[in-house]
């Protein structure tokens, strides 16, 4: 079917649906009609991006005022309808008048539930700073009661509502000249979620404000509608911060108090001016939002101490992907332990780009986190991870991305020996690759009823118990200059899916569910061959785990 005829077939499916095509329009398809819902007809628009149907249309509301006032759920300030999201409903390029009847019958279904006040109130606390409406802003609470935050601006017109010097980083906001141009705001934290009822409109004054407030709580906020100021007012805020989210209203200030004694403004004296509000609605801007928003039901790994051994192609990929995880946050700690530099032949693997060529890893992958989350707690050391083994001790987690054996070899002796002492050991996770790039493996070390490190490997010559290599297999070096020595060469692929297995494990560690201990990713099929994730028992002739008379 050519483009003319999907032209025509869409457009006899609409008019077929009572819908006429707005010829103001002529970049988009865009049809005017009604919709059937709750026993009346609703004036709306349908408009679609393109006749592939890649995204789904938009129906908005033309007579959102006469013909449903009330705030209704899905329905946004500006009459705008939603009734699907993309990726929940996938319409058929091949099939004009089933995608289009498809969207139409949503659209209706959706009205249904928004003029339904059965589900009003529970649906809009849902999604109420949407239904609040007006001017964007970001937050960062955590006070109780009746408090005072300020109010920033970014240098590119961005809000921040906040009482958290930490946020002011996180948003970008360095400039003394914007911290000082702060503006004085009052909050309200509420212990239950706003709504709105049926019949209810969105403020449009401070007498619909305080009646708002009134409706959603019994306690008197007299006093909350003060607002003391060290430099002359010209605009008052006050907000509600509730489990469901952050709304507030500004209210321009007409006059200039001449006197300190008058720059306190009261609820009256606002009341009697009649001056119209600017409804605020907010967007969550707090570490625990950022870092566990998305992870699904668990726990981030904010607050913990963790430490990062080896920086390299493994490590760099993995420190982004453990910070952007709460690493370093919310009262945790994030350690790097490192002793090379970046050198040019690193670049096309490293996370790190070129313009930290000759800077020590630790060093460069700390500014680049820093960059990105400015309010980390980071800390690095910058020699042989050997020596520094007791600095590791007070670790939540330590996590060996070195991919070097040896070296991996000395960490499991290192706890090994506390462990024998009844010492006090953290939780260590190995994480390594096999070939050239062609498998990935990681360990986590956190029971001693299960395998260390070095028992991964038995028999004379040592082989490893579970290598995902097929026998015939073997790893190409590549001769490097003199002084860089020899190299395993592999693409960004492999350390970056390393990584996210490492990733992986150290969450499950976090939420309590180490299981399976040992754990694989094979990426060249080639060369590889399929092994089960497994929790790995102690074999008699470990030198470490038979040290210990287990």
């Amino acid at each position: 079917m050519n483009i003319d005829d999907r032209q025509q077939l869409f457009r006899q499916t609409l008019v077929a649906e009572g819908f006429e095509r707005d010829r103001k329009q002529t970049l988009s398809f865009r049809f005017i009609g009604t919709l059937r819902a709750d026993n009346r007809s609703i004036s709306v628009a349908i408009t679609f991006s393109d006749l592939e149907f890649s995204h789904l249309p938009t129906v908005e509301l033309l007579r959102p005022e006469k013909e449903a006032p009330d705030v209704l759920a899905h329905l946004s300030t500006t009459g705008g309808l939603c009734f699907a999201s993309d990726g929940d409903v996938i319409l058929d390029r091949y099939d004009v008048v089933g995608s289009v009847q498809l969207c139409l019958g949503l659209a209706k279904q959706g009205l249904q539930r928004a003029l339904t006040h059965k589900y009003l109130s529970d649906e809009i606390a849902a999604e109420f700073p949407q239904h609040w409406g007006g001017s964007h802003f970001y937050y960062d609470l955590s006070g109780k009661g009746v408090y005072q935050a300020r109010f920033y601006r970014s240098e590119d017109g961005r809000w921040l509502l906040t009482h958290d010097q930490a946020a002011l980083m996180r948003f970008g906001i360095y400039s003394e000249t914007s911290k000082r141009n702060a503006h004085l705001a009052n909050v309200i934290r509420l212990d239950k979620n706003l709504t709105f009822i049926p019949g209810q409109t969105r403020p449009q004054s401070l007498t619909d404000f305080v009646e708002y407030l009134t409706n959603v709580t019994e306690k008197k906020y007299g006093a909350f509608f003060d607002l003391q100021s060290e430099k002359q007012i010209t605009a008052a805020l006050f907000f509600l911060h509730a489990p469901n989210g952050c709304v507030g209203i500004r209210i321009p200030i007409r006059h200039t108090p001449r006197s300190a004694a008058s720059r306190k403004i009261g609820l009256r004296q606002l009341l009697a001016d009649r001056q119209p509000i600017e409804r605020l609605s907010g967007s969550r801007f707090d570490p625990q939002f950022i870092f566990e928003r998305n992870m699904h039901k668990q726990q981030s790994l904010a607050g913990k101490r963790i430490a990062l051994v080896g920086c390299g192609t493994i490590g760099s990929h993995l420190s982004k992907m453990l910070v952007q995880s709460g690493a370093g946050h919310c009262g945790g700690a994030f350690m790097l332990l490192d002793n090379q530099t970046l050198e040019p032949g690193n670049i096309g693997r490293h996370y790190l780009g070129p313009t930290h060529t000759g800077k020590r890893k630790v060093d460069a992958m700390k500014e680049e986190l820093l960059r990105q989350f400015p309010d980390a707690n980071i800390s690095t050391i910058h020699q042989d991870a050997v020596a520094h083994l007791p600095h590791l001790v007070g670790q939540d987690l330590v996590i060996d991305a070195t991919g070097e054996e040896a070296l991996s070899n000395s960490i499991n002796h290192y706890f090994a020996i506390r462990h024998r002492a009844n010492k006090k050991v953290p939780s260590r996770l190995h994480i390594w690759l096999f070939g050239n790039g062609a498998a990935a493996q990681a360990l986590l070390v956190d029971d001693s009823e299960f395998a260390c490190f070095r028992c991964l490997k038995e028999g004379s010559p040592s082989r490893w118990r579970f290598d995902p290599m097929k026998p015939d297999a073997g790893t190409e070096q590549t001769a490097a200059a003199c002084g860089e020595g020899r190299f395993v060469p592999y693409g960004v692929a492999a350390p970056t899916m390393a990584g996210a297995l490492a990733l992986q494990m150290a969450l499950d560690w976090s939420n309590g569910a180490p299981s399976p201990r040992l754990r694989t990713i094979t990426i060249d099929k080639k060369t590889t061959r399929a092994r089960d994730d497994t929790n790995p028992k102690k074999i008699n002739a470990c030198p470490e785990c038979a040290s210990a008379g287990d």
